[in-house]
C-alpha cells in the first residue's frame, strides 16, 4: 500500500508503460511475431495515446474512491468497464454483502487459448476519504500528484493501454487474460475469505500473475515484498 502522491508522468510513465508490455508478450507468449518489431510497434502506440493516458487518469484521480466510498468506487470501475469491453472483455462485478461496506471487484475476463493464462491486478480505491483534502489531480511539469495516481489509478491506466496497445497490433486475439480490480484493497472487508475470493479464484485459474502497484524502484518489476502485520501489547 504504496502512499506516495506524486509520481513523474510523461516519459517515465511510458517507460514503466513498455517493460510491463515486454513482460506481457514475453509470459503469455501471445505474439509470435519478433520481439523487437512487436516492441517498436508498442511504443508507437504508446507515444501516440500518451495524452489521452493522462486524461483518463486525470479523470480518475478527481473521482473521490476511498475504500468506504463505495459509490465513488463504483464509479471507477464503471469508467472503466467500457473501455475493457471494447477490447473483447467479459466484466462482470463480484459485490460483497452490503454490511460489510465495501464495494466489491470488477473483474474482466477475455477468454482464449493461446500463450499462458494471465491475471493482471490492480485496485480501484484510494486510501482519501470523502473528507480528506487531498482529493484533486495536479501536474506540475512531468510530475502529477492526486489521490490515486500510482495507487492505484495509474496502474490501472497501465493495465488498459497495455491491452490496448496489444489489441491495436492484433496480439489480442485468443489470448487468456483476467484483469482483476479490487475495491477495496487499502482496507479489505471482513471477513476476507469473501473480499479476497474473487481473487484467489482468478489466480488459481492462471498461471502468470502481474500486479501493478508502485514498484519503488524505477524501471523495475518488484518480485517480492515485505508484509505487514499489526500488534495490540496490553500490559
Amino acid at each position: 500500500m504504496c502512499k506516495n502522491k506524486t509520481m513523474p508522468n510523461t516519459k517515465y510513465n511510458l517507460k514503466i508503460t513498455r517493460i510491463f508490455f515486454i513482460l506481457i508478450l514475453l509470459f503469455a507468449q501471445i505474439a509470435k511475431a519478433d520481439d523487437k518489431s512487436i516492441e517498436n510497434l508498442i511504443s508507437n502506440y504508446v507515444a501516440t495515446q500518451k495524452q489521452e493516458q493522462l486524461s483518463l487518469l486525470e479523470k480518475l484521480v478527481n473521482i473521490n474512491s476511498g475504500t468506504t466510498n463505495t459509490a465513488g468506487v463504483h464509479q471507477i470501475g464503471e469508467l472503466l468497464r467500457p473501455q475493457f469491453e471494447k477490447l473483447g472483455f467479459k466484466v462482470r462485478w463480484e459485490e460483497e454483502p452490503a454490511s460489510m461496506g465495501r464495494a466489491g471487484t470488477l473483474i474482466a475476463v477475455h477468454p482464449g487459448n493461446k500463450g499462458k493464462r494471465v491475471l493482471l491486478i490492480g485496485h480501484l480505491d484510494t486510501v482519501f476519504p470523502v473528507t480528506s483534502s487531498f482529493q484533486h489531480f495536479k501536474q506540475t511539469g512531468n510530475f502529477a500528484t492526486g489521490p490515486g495516481v500510482i495507487d492505484d489509478k495509474g496502474g490501472d491506466v497501465v493495465i488498459l493501454y497495455a491491452l490496448k496497445a496489444l489489441h491495436d497490433i492484433n496480439a489480442l486475439n485468443d489470448a487468456n487474460i483476467t484483469v482483476v480490480l479490487t475495491g477495496d484493497e487499502e482496507d479489505s472487508g471482513k471477513p476476507t475469505s469473501i473480499s479476497r475470493k474473487p481473487l484467489i479464484d482468478a489466480a488459481k485459474n492462471s498461471d502468470i500473475a502481474l500486479d501493478f502497484e508502485w514498484a519503488i524502484t524505477p524501471g523495475t518489476a518488484t518480485i517480492a515484498r515485505r508484509g505487514i502485520t499489526n500488534w495490540i501489547l496490553t500490559t
